[in-house]
């Protein structure tokens, strides 16, 4: 029999330090509370930080338990901060920042494959926010992944925060996720089937040099090639911590169900990767404004709609988890609209970037402090 899953947690956020007068962006920090311990490493517009370890940090797997751990990593943050005369936000891009390209010393210094590869997705300045849930059998990760893929465009949907780049409006909801398709190995993952032909792919790639680390692969789903867990990347960073912690929420049950079927010889319809990527592209230009296409019954349908039916599938599954009150509050977000929204609100009012970087700062506190 197919070992359950524990559905522990980890979660990896991006934090934007900006000036209190300008609203520029000074440097970013990633911090990713993870399996293996809490990491962080610094951007700057000169350079790309070496990655720090600072503690182990105990897996959990309640949601109340990782909206606490955020929250203090949020107010220690904020702390930093504030200690360097900045402010911090949260969002799948800062709307006007625009760092140069790196000149030929610095890119000497970052020669190898790897850390060339860091410095791009540096440079392109985009945000995202990862969790991870606990999936110990690696045949039911995969196959979670690969039945997962379908509902990825609907979770983009929601957690869409990134309209603005470069001092444009991009005329995206989120525009970070178009960002991350510049990347290798990114985007929606073809369908694998089991673990061995998942490491085969890895083990070739590896082999033939298109990668130097395992972990080089940014899908929107994945199976960590390392750690005993399932990886969501899909998501925009965002600045409410609501938000962010029903995301969580959201994903664990999602899991919790896709096991259940599993476990009763049951599980989602597959679908073409083809199909999949037409509604994430819809996700990423409109998010929960435009139609989703339900290739079950080849029709379109409000994409609201068909998040409210994913809810519906997976809200008991949640109440097992103690995760039922994180989870409604996707029904807010359906309701008042997404960080995008609001962003796009705030330059309407205002036409100013400096505003919705403002806005921003506050969303960021707004839940912490």
């Amino acid at each position: 029999m197919v070992q359950a899953p524990s559905l522990t947690l980890a979660v990896e956020e991006e934090y934007q330090f900006v000036h209190p007068e300008t609203r520029a962006l000074e440097r970013v920090l990633l911090q990713r509370i993870a399996a293996d311990g809490l990491f962080w490493r610094e951007i700057t517009p000169t350079g790309l930080g070496a990655p720090r370890h600072d503690r182990d940090v105990p897996r959990v797997r309640r949601v109340a338990d990782i909206e606490s751990i955020l929250k203090e990593q949020r107010s220690q943050v904020f702390k930093m901060a504030e200690r360097e005369g900045l402010e911090v936000a949260v969002a799948g891009t800062h709307p006007f920042a625009s760092w140069h390209d790196p000149d030929e010393a610095l890119v000497a210094r970052y020669n190898r494959q790897d850390q060339l590869m860091d410095m791009m997705i540096a440079r392109l300045l985009f945000f995202n926010m990862n969790v991870q849930v606990g999936v110990e059998d690696r045949n039911l990760a995969v196959d979670i992944m690969d039945v997962s893929r379908y509902m990825m465009p609907h979770i983009l949907a929601i957690s869409a925060s990134s309209p603005f780049w470069r001092g444009e409006d991009t005329g995206l909801k989120s525009v970070r996720s178009v960002l991350m398709e510049n990347v290798p190995r990114s985007g929606m993952p073809d369908r694998f089937r089991s673990w061995s032909a998942y490491r085969r792919f890895i083990d070739s790639m590896l082999r033939t040099g298109s990668m130097t680390a395992e972990t080089h692969v940014w899908w929107d789903v994945r199976v960590h090639p390392t750690l005993p867990v399932i990886e969501f990347r899909v998501c925009d960073a965002n600045p409410r911590l609501l938000d962010v912690i029903a995301l969580i929420a959201l994903f664990q049950a999602l899991v919790a169900w896709l096991w259940d079927l599993r476990r009763r010889n049951l599980t989602f319809r597959l679908y073409h990767g083809d199909l999949i990527k037409e509604n994430r592209w819809r996700a990423s230009r409109y998010a929960l404004d435009m139609p989703l296409i339900d290739f079950g019954k080849r029709e379109e349908l409000p994409a609201r709609s068909l998040v409210r039916e994913l809810l519906h599938l997976i809200m008991d599954y949640a109440e097992d988890l103690g995760s039922r009150t994180y989870l409604e509050r996707i029904y807010t977000i359906l309701e008042t609209g997404t960080s995008a929204d609001r962003q796009k609100r705030v330059y309407e009012k205002h036409q100013d970037l400096r505003e919705v970087v403002h806005h921003l700062v506050q969303e960021t506190r707004q839940d912490v402090v």
